[in-house]
């Protein structure tokens, strides 16, 4: 018969015993994280013969793949030929990722079903393959708020999901997500953007992968960051429709789209559940974006195509809103849409004859409210087409009492609160041959003169020539660029060597006057424009 120690009740012995056997199970073999190291090439993630104990061993080293504990490695000797792929079938699992070292431009590839749920730290590494994307939706799941996301701007194709309420994760690298990625916070306490550049195509925080709105506590800081809603063949979305978001905006951008003539059919959606504080926002996308964002505030806003604003926005004091060179804003008509600019804050056209900006309300006929608390008499406009604003301080019922000033700038009717000075008219010869129509050297004072030093490009009241002098050679093309073209008469009678006029992708020109076109010897075809003719508020206009 064994005896307790002296001093010792046979409880606590029983304890200590507990205690003892408890600690050892805690060492044993089961409870301890295993690190898994990828050989052999390519491969299935399932298939045990390509999982080893250390960087370049033997396969078959472990019974089962690796669970939520373990680090898996994927390194210089886990690939010895170029363009390897791990097929991810099913749902796997493991605590770090980490790709290191010359991986032969190896990636991942999903097979059927294929998730992979990361719950520490991602790393890739740039020797990863770089003309085919990462396709494989990852879930990340940490419980900590220190996980690392290291992309290593590897191209990547599928789903980003964020789905740990107690999980942090900071980018550290550039993410560049190819068009159609997803990225949705659906749990996380935070997720920070860094300093990194990001590139995707929707920004949700949704449930899960379902479209029903999260409501989980959470901060996304967005640094210093540069992040682009990419858009092609569809539209991207910003949807922060979580409730209980907290944003952080740094001195962050946000990008939507890459460039003013990315080509796709319907604009981006920028959506927010409640008023959240924007730094810079851009909008360069060629459909341009919808914004109903609950009066959300800017620092600037930026459009460089077109935006329309379904809802109240408030540009902060300080800030700006710029409208780019042929760039069209649609505000919201009514008080309940109100844009408003607080103390200080401007908002300012390209500034040039170089091409006017267009702001407008959203319904024609029905006035839109700018509201900027100072008034407007401080902050004059100038290089604008404005139609249906009223301009007021902002006090109580709205008043037109702005007393805002706008110079060479179009009044297209349906305004108040503002004087406005229009541009005079002017003629603008084509020369030169193919070119952009933003490019002010293939425009003249005169028919076949030299250009010398023009910066003007046509607006709303310029008249504009193609005439025999305009195309030296046959086949000459003019390219409309941008997402809007203005001009007063196009005129294109006697034109010779049949030339073109086209678009880089889908584009507005608006013939405020005249049309004038020649016959098909002349003029070879129009591709694909969107034609406005005429301008609301006087004249007769001919298409001939």
């Amino acid at each position: 018969m064994q005896l307790p120690l002296p001093g010792a009740s046979p409880a606590r012995a029983a304890l200590r015993g507990l205690w003892l056997l408890l600690s050892l199970l805690s060492f044993g073999p089961a409870a301890r994280a295993a690190n898994y190291y990828w050989v052999g090439n390519t491969g299935a993630w399932t298939d045990m013969s390509h999982w080893a104990s250390a960087s370049g061993g033997a396969g078959n080293a472990y019974a089962n793949v690796p669970k939520n504990t373990d680090n898996v490695y994927f390194d210089g000797n886990s690939f010895t030929t170029n363009d390897q792929r791990v097929t991810i079938v099913g749902t796997v699992t493991c605590n770090d990722m980490t790709w290191s070292g010359n991986v032969r431009q190896a990636t991942l590839a999903q097979g059927a079903s294929g998730v992979l749920e990361i719950n520490g730290d991602l790393h890739y590494t740039a020797t990863m393959a770089t003309a085919l994307a990462i396709g494989v939706p990852h879930r990340l799941l940490a419980t900590t708020t220190r996980a690392v996301v290291d992309m290593q701007g590897v191209p990547f194709g599928s789903s980003l999901l964020f789905d740990s309420a107690s999980g942090g994760w900071t980018f550290t690298s550039a993410f560049n997500g190819t068009p159609g990625t997803v990225v949705n916070i659906s749990a996380a306490r935070l997720v920070s953007f860094g300093s990194t550049t990001l590139t995707f195509s929707t920004l949700n925080t949704y449930s899960g992968a379902t479209a029903v709105a999260s409501t989980v506590a959470g901060t996304l800081d967005l640094g210093s960051s540069i992040t682009t809603l990419l858009v092609q063949a569809s539209a991207g979305t910003l949807n922060l429709s979580n409730p209980n978001l907290t944003l952080t905006a740094g001195t962050s951008t946000l990008n939507v789209g890459a460039s003013a003539l990315t080509s796709y059919v319907s604009p981006v959606s920028f959506t927010t559940k409640k008023p959240l504080a924007f730094n810079k926002v851009v909008v360069n996308s060629g459909q341009g974006a919808v914004f109903s964002v609950a009066n959300s505030s800017f620092n600037t806003l930026t459009i460089n195509s077109l935006a329309t604003l379904s809802s109240a926005a408030t540009i902060k004091a300080g800030g700006s809103l710029v409208l780019g060179a042929d760039a069209t804003l649609l505000v919201g008509a009514g008080s309940a849409k109100v844009l408003s600019f607080g103390s200080g804050a401007t908002l300012a056209t390209s500034g040039s004859c170089a091409g006017l900006g267009t702001v407008q309300s959203a319904l024609a006929g029905s006035p839109a409210i700018l509201a900027r608390s100072e008034g407007w008499a401080a902050a004059p406009l100038s290089y604008a087409v404005l139609r249906d604003l009223t301009f007021t301080d902002g006090s109580s019922g709205y008043p037109a009492n702005g007393a805002a000033v706008a110079s060479a700038s179009a009044d297209q009717g349906g305004n108040a609160g503002i004087t406005i000075a229009s541009p005079p008219v002017n003629d603008l010869y084509w020369i030169g041959g193919s070119g952009n129509w933003h490019d002010p050297s293939h425009w003249a004072s005169a028919s076949g003169d030299a250009n010398t030093g023009n910066t003007c490009v046509p607006n709303v009241a310029t008249n504009v020539h193609f005439d025999a002098n305009s195309f030296p050679t046959t086949g000459g093309v003019v390219t409309l660029d941008l997402t809007g073209q203005q001009c007063r008469d196009m005129d294109w009678t006697g034109v010779t060597n049949k030339p073109t006029l086209t678009t880089a992708a889908r584009g507005v020109l608006t013939v405020a006057g005249s049309l004038t076109l020649a016959g098909p010897a002349a003029l070879t075809q129009m591709l694909p424009i969107d034609l406005f003719l005429g301008q609301p508020g006087g004249g007769s206009y001919a298409l001939t």
